[in-house]
């Protein structure tokens, strides 16, 4: 799961170096070059227009970058409730009930239903235990899968819980 997603973002990065590369063809440009400044005050200027659909394809990786972090989040859950979290002892589940670990695991629970499910009870519960999740929710009421933001750290987070719960 781990090389699945390095693989997967490793494949949007290179889009996003792609678009810097073709800029760079484009203008002419050598890979140490300056790029030149666009001319704002004409919207027919040549190298604006490039800057312009350089900025919409590096803004269409960006944005599926967000989703595959979404859909590894989602996965990740499905694997831990399927493989791991019968397998923890309830030794260790009793001492992980009183750790960092569990409140992890619980909020990676939350996380993954409110990227799968319409704005309810786990929006709710994630926002209270996360709000840092949602930086463009001022409110519980505005907690959605929308809004919802698993950033690269947050996603690693979750891997190292479940890998944790490993005996």
């Amino acid at each position: 799961m781990d090389e699945a997603y390095a693989g997967a973002l490793q494949g949007l990065q290179h889009r996003e170096d792609e678009v810097e590369t073709m800029v760079r063809s484009q203008l002419g440009l050598g890979p140490y070059d300056e790029f030149p400044e666009a001319n704002l005050d004409d919207p027919d200027d040549p190298v604006g227009q490039l800057y312009e659909r350089a900025g919409e394809d590096s803004a269409q990786a960006q944005r599926g970058s967000h989703l595959v972090r979404k859909a590894f989040l989602i996965a990740l859950f499905h694997l831990w409730e399927r493989h791991k979290k019968p397998r923890i002892s309830k030794e260790s589940r009793a001492a992980a009930d009183r750790s960092r670990l569990n409140a992890l695991l619980d909020q990676l629970e939350l996380a993954a239903n409110c990227a799968k499910h319409p704005p309810g009870r786990s929006a709710k519960g994630i926002y209270e235990k996360r709000p840092d999740l949602f930086p463009r929710a001022a409110t519980v009421k505005q907690a959605s899968e929308r809004t919802l933001v698993i950033t690269p750290d947050v996603l690693n987070e979750f891997f190292e819980a479940v890998w944790a719960t490993v005996e």
